[in-house]
């Protein structure tokens, strides 16, 4: 994987930036196979493109349970699904994964609207 890869936000024409520097993504639980990114306050770009994408996953994130837990997970258009853990003050890391290795649970717990809800979003503001 890419040292360095980027992708675009929505509502923005900034690039999402998964990791800078040597530090590639690293791999998540192997039962939800997902990628995460640790957030670096040391050095200042990085902490800047942290705090862009933590910033829209809360602005164009859709909300989705996930055990008794609600979080927002940010659908850009890359294949992939994004989600933090917590209010900007606590995050360390920012996560991605597939959004075809998480539709069985959505299936399964009936929230494939809010992958349709994200994707039509995402539709909506590229035609703006």
């Amino acid at each position: 994987m890419e040292a360095n890869r980027e992708r675009r936000c929505p509502r923005r024409d900034r690039p999402i930036v998964v990791s800078r520097g040597k530090d590639p993504p690293r791999w998540g639980q192997p039962q939800i196979p997902h990628e995460y990114t640790v957030r670096n306050p040391e050095a200042p770009e990085a902490e800047a493109d942290y705090v862009a994408l933590w910033n829209a996953i809360e602005k164009g994130g859709v909300v989705e349970r996930f055990g008794r837990n609600r979080r927002r997970y940010l659908y850009p258009g890359d294949g992939r699904k994004y989600w933090h853990m917590g209010p900007l003050y606590q995050s360390q890391v920012i996560n991605r994964m597939l959004i075809e290795d998480d539709l069985p649970r959505l299936r399964r717990e009936g929230q494939l609207e809010a992958v349709a809800y994200g994707t039509a979003a995402l539709a909506r503001d590229r035609e703006r």
